[in-house]
């Protein structure tokens, strides 16, 4: 109909009318891409608030491994710290301690289970990853994923260097097997070892000094300089984050680890 009356002002050579016509088809077509626009927008808006959601709920697990994780390696860390002062004459001699001895006995475990970001891992696949505005967060989930790799990447490596002390030198270690209770509700147990060690015998072994020092550095590694501290310190930055935006407040929870 528009197309129709634009070719009869034409042949009448009404440029008024032209123009008028020509104007209101444009501002329909500009009108129409911007409803398109808005719409697209409010659909955006609407998919970022239920990912950021469900993101929070993600990484609130995500945070509660990771601190459990870093709670148990720092401990463990700690007692090897402590017998390797004791083993390398830094301190005053003492008998190993059974948590020492454990910890010498597990120094070469590295690998550790962490899950991934359904949310984010959804989001990317989907391709949506541009409905994301707040830059903050953006560039805290970026960390995240690049601390995650560095985590795994110094596992491997560590892996490869390490050496089982009990495996290696049997004759240093004595290892029971014990049962342990997973909770008081549900009454099941599963086994875990005891390490029970004489700290005189291993100083006398060079081989397994020096295969100390090395388990040692590695479990640093792992720790404390790109591996499950800084992974768990911001796991819980993207948690912080997502509560500001989200104006989400944990009452009586501590939010570092």
């Amino acid at each position: 109909m528009r197309l129709r009356s634009l070719t009869k002002h034409i042949k009448d050579q009404n440029w008024f009318a032209v123009a008028l016509d020509f104007f209101i088809v444009v501002f329909g077509v500009f009108m129409g891409l911007q409803v398109s626009n808005w719409n697209a927008a409010r659909v955006d808006r609407a998919d970022e608030i239920i990912f950021l959601n469900a993101l929070h709920q993600d990484i609130v697990e995500a945070e509660q491994i990771s601190k459990r994780i870093l709670n148990m390696r720092l401990a463990r860390f700690n007692d090897l710290e402590n017998a390797v002062d004791i083993l390398f004459e830094r301190v005053p001699w003492r008998e190993l301690s059974n948590e020492e001895c454990n910890a010498i006995g597990n120094s070469h475990v590295a690998g550790i289970i962490w899950t991934d970001l359904p949310a984010v891992s959804g989001l990317r696949d989907a391709g949506r990853t541009g409905i994301l505005h707040d830059d903050t967060l953006v560039q805290n989930l970026a960390t995240l994923i690049q601390r995650q790799d560095a985590m795994g990447k110094i596992i491997e490596a560590v892996e490869i260097t390490t050496v089982d002390l009990p495996r290696a030198y049997p004759d240093l270690f004595k290892i029971t097997p014990v049962k342990i209770p997973l909770g008081t509700e549900t009454g099941q147990t599963e086994y875990d070892t005891v390490f029970v060690c004489d700290g005189k015998k291993l100083q006398h072994s060079r081989a397994a000094m020096n295969a100390l020092a090395v388990n040692i550095e590695g479990y640093d590694g792992v720790v404390n300089l790109v591996g499950v501290k800084p992974w768990a310190e911001q796991t819980n930055a993207v948690h912080m984050r997502l509560d500001k935006i989200l104006s989400i407040t944990h009452a009586n929870e501590e939010t570092t680890p």
